[in-house]
């Protein structure tokens, strides 16, 4: 009986990779199982369904987005106030992609060279990987998008566009980080959100020690030695695809010129980024419980792991493992 569901099953996975999945997605969440992480998922008790979905198709980055039923429910917008300032954005996006070519151009000359050098080599990186488009110029991103130099026109001749957000980077502990600018250009004012995530707070550890020590003293057995692994995960929001290619422009030091790019993941600056990373991470966290009984929680991309001291780094090589099955990287 094992056999045949797991020949199956097997079946069903190579199925879905091949039904409805976007080049850009099976480039970068290829490897993931989408039957699999389905049982599991429904295993597990996990209210996220749609997760599986969202690995075949890609991950919301702009307009409404999916209720994932895991973190805690906000308010959304007013939907006709909301719904007229979208299209306000959108009146004025074509327009907004020239002057933010001219702000890129003003931004590189009071940024040092180390910086943009910088930006320009992480950008690079993300190419290699396949997680974004090499740099092109804007008629070249129109007609890699629309095949013509400019794009679509509506009915009374105005070009219509996606919100486009400049891409700058950051020094955080000596490392770059590049982040765009999406509360400026207004793809994050455009989103309609319906939850927001739950981080773990730095009493966790505490709260963990307080009820195995309660367990041990109701029983009667010695409190048992406890200690605190870290781990995160390496290239962060690399690992979620994007269901639509965000766009950005940045300062390409040679070309010594603006560019654009297309980004086919997660990009950090976007609200709805956040949320679309945390999703596997709560089902990892949810798994990780049920299957070893494990206490880890993930802030955004680090974890923290209380464990059994006498357990070694046991619970840290499971987290490591599923961690891995789920094709994101984990360094220690």
């Amino acid at each position: 009986m094992f056999h045949k569901a797991e020949t199956l099953l097997v079946g069903i996975n190579k199925l879905l990779s091949r039904t409805g999945r976007p080049p850009h997605v099976t480039r970068v969440a290829g490897t993931i199982q989408l039957g699999t992480l389905a049982c599991i998922l429904d295993a597990i008790g996990s209210p996220d369904v749609s997760l599986p979905r969202r690995f075949q198709r890609g991950f919301q980055l702009n307009g409404d987005i999916e209720d994932s039923g895991v973190f805690r429910p906000v308010q959304p917008p007013e939907p006709f106030a909301h719904a007229a300032r979208r299209a306000e954005l959108s009146a004025g996006s074509w327009e907004a992609w020239s002057s933010l070519e001219r702000e890129v151009r003003r931004d590189a000359f009071s940024t040092d060279e180390a910086t943009r050098k910088e930006l320009c080599a992480k950008t690079r990186d993300q190419s290699d990987l396949f997680r974004m488009s090499e740099p092109l110029t804007m008629e070249q991103l129109c007609i890699a998008l629309w095949d013509s130099p400019y794009p679509p026109a509506d009915e009374h001749g105005d070009y219509l566009c996606p919100l486009a957000s400049m891409r700058f980077g950051t020094w955080q502990k000596g490392k770059l980080r590049p982040i765009e600018n999406c509360r400026k250009s207004g793809v994050n004012e455009e989103l309609r959100l319906l939850e927001t995530i739950c981080l773990p707070t730095v009493d966790w550890p505490g709260l963990v020690a307080s009820r195995i020590w309660h367990r041990a003293h109701t029983t009667g057995t010695p409190m048992p030695e406890l200690a605190v692994s870290t781990d995160d995960v390496q290239h962060g929001y690399n690992n979620c695809p994007a269901q639509e290619p965000q766009i950005f422009c940045m300062w390409d030091e040679q070309a010594k010129a603006p560019r654009w790019h297309l980004a086919f993941v997660c990009g950090f600056g976007n609200a709805a980024s956040v949320l679309s990373f945390c999703r596997p991470m709560e089902a990892i966290a949810r798994f990780n419980a049920r299957m070893f009984g494990g206490f880890a929680r993930a802030y955004i991309d680090d974890w923290l792991q209380p464990d059994y001291l006498a357990a070694g780094r046991s619970a840290q090589r499971c987290l490591a493992a599923e961690i891995g099955r789920a094709s994101c990287r984990e360094r220690v």
